[in-house]
């Protein structure tokens, strides 16, 4: 053979070797990572959550809800705060991540994404930075005021940011990422029946507890251990956030409400005017169409305190089954739960064509009003199931419509300040339907309250 085959021989017996070492240390580097994951998913209870939670389509209430009460009550309100500001929490706690991250890593680089045990861990260690997220129960109203720490549109998906850009322009964009970045904080409707300064000082809370824009509410800041008092047990008041209190009262009586109402969302509500009745709103029979967990449900049927009828409908016969037990419990004989089927609602509702005095549509929407306390939703939002919403809603609103009698009132809103599911749809009624008129509408919070848009209309008399 001649020494240039020797030469090309020894060349091909050189790169196969490389390529066997190659091979042998890619295998070796996949056994080292498939043991490593292995070991964290024995030994890391928090990497197990969260790989758990990024892999579920559960919403993360119900996922901590699986955990045992002690580690629930510990874990849950760090990874409330870690899922609320992942970029505004990495900065502060001293975990470096790369510009864009987490919205710019794909399902399994999120899987295995750092960054999140790092702050996860920095937040038992630190517990002052834990204190002043108002996640511990030992924060104090002060502690709360103080914190430096604060949101950014960083902590929000590019994609979000640029639809609130779209609709508010940027310096409201980011007024509405500071104000969702905050927690939530713990808000009660105090029952009819029930005395509300009685209740703030069975709490032990200060007179300024006592909300200013709901005449039945009381707002803390941060957590706050409420259900461990006898009013609570006794049912005298409800876990409500104080704008719904105020949709619920809107329902109602929109007047007191209407003027309380922002062309633009995230300022502060105007303070309540006026006295609510002590006997109550006058009886009305009310449809409430979306009901859910049946919060305004519960609220509508107390404000008439006792009187009046309140329909509740649904068509998820677990919820339905929740708010019958609600009703039950909270001893509300004026309300009542009526599962509904899909697609056959009409012929269900058509005895109740033109009798409602009022029909509240709380329609499915994309919830971005609520993120602070939904702050999951935000890493799960499927952007192509939203451009449906509006047809949805629109839908909602023709098909409820007409169950209002005339010189009766609509009353339509969303937990989002998206133009197209707001203000888009409403325009999109008012053009198909102009037998309504409208008596108002606007936006509520998302600063004191939750981040609400409502609609009223009033039914012509002379409307068919």
């Amino acid at each position: 053979m001649s020494n240039s085959g020797n030469r090309r021989t020894r060349s091909h017996k050189k790169k196969t070797q490389i390529k066997r070492e190659k091979s042998e240390r890619d295998r070796d580097d996949r056994e080292k990572v498939a043991r490593y994951l292995e070991k964290q998913a024995t030994q890391d209870p928090f990497g197990r959550f969260w790989r758990g939670w990024i892999e579920s389509r559960r919403h993360l209430d119900a996922l901590l809800a699986d955990l045992p009460k002690a580690k629930k009550s510990d874990w849950a309100p760090r990874i409330q705060a870690l899922l609320r500001i992942p970029a505004s929490l990495a900065a502060e706690v001293g975990v470096g991540i790369s510009a864009g991250e987490p919205w710019n890593l794909n399902e399994e680089a999120l899987l295995q994404w750092p960054a999140a045990a790092q702050i996860f861990r920095a937040l038992e260690a630190k517990p002052e930075i834990a204190r002043n997220l108002a996640i511990e129960a030992t924060a104090s109203a002060e502690a709360v005021a103080q914190s430096r720490i604060e949101g950014s549109t960083d902590d929000f998906p590019p994609a979000m940011i640029e639809e609130w850009e779209k609709d508010w322009g940027a310096a409201i964009a980011k007024k509405l990422a500071i104000e969702l970045a905050k927690p939530p904080g713990v808000s009660l409707r105090v029952r009819m029946r029930a005395d509300r300064d009685g209740i703030r000082r069975e709490l032990e809370a200060r007179k300024d507890a006592l909300s200013t824009i709901s005449p039945v509410g009381i707002r803390f800041e941060g957590y706050k251990a409420v259900m461990a008092v006898d009013s609570f047990e006794k049912g005298d008041f409800e876990i409500q956030d104080e704008g719904s209190q105020l949709l619920a009262l809107a329902v109602l009586d929109p007047s007191r409400v209407i003027p309380m109402l922002l062309p633009t969302p995230g300022d502060p509500t105007p303070a309540f005017v006026g006295e609510f009745p002590k006997k109550g709103m006058p009886a009305q029979t009310v449809i409430d169409a979306c009901a859910g967990a049946g919060g305004k449900t519960l609220a509508i049927a107390d404000f008439m305190n006792g009187k009046g009828r309140v329909f509740a409908y649904d068509i998820f016969q677990s919820k339905m089954a929740a708010l019958r037990r609600r009703i039950g419990k909270a001893q509300m004989t004026n309300a009542k739960a009526i599962l509904l089927e899909s697609g056959a609602e009409t012929e269900a509702l058509k005895d109740f064509f033109e009798k409602a005095d009022a029909v509240l549509v709380d329609a499915p929407c994309s919830g971005w009003g609520v993120l602070r306390r939904n702050p999951d939703a935000k890493w799960k939002e499927n952007y192509e199931e939203l451009e449906k919403l509006p047809e949805l809603q629109l839908r909602l609103l023709n098909l409820y419509s007409k169950l209002v009698r005339p010189g009766g009132r609509l009353v339509y809103s969303l937990c989002t300040f998206r133009k197209a599911e707001s203000e888009a749809v409403v325009k999109a009624f008012q053009a198909e339907n102009p037998g309504f008129h409208s008596l108002g509408g606007g936006y509520l919070g998302p600063h004191q309250t939750d981040g609400f848009f409502i609609q009223i209309w009033e039914r012509k008399v002379d409307s068919k």
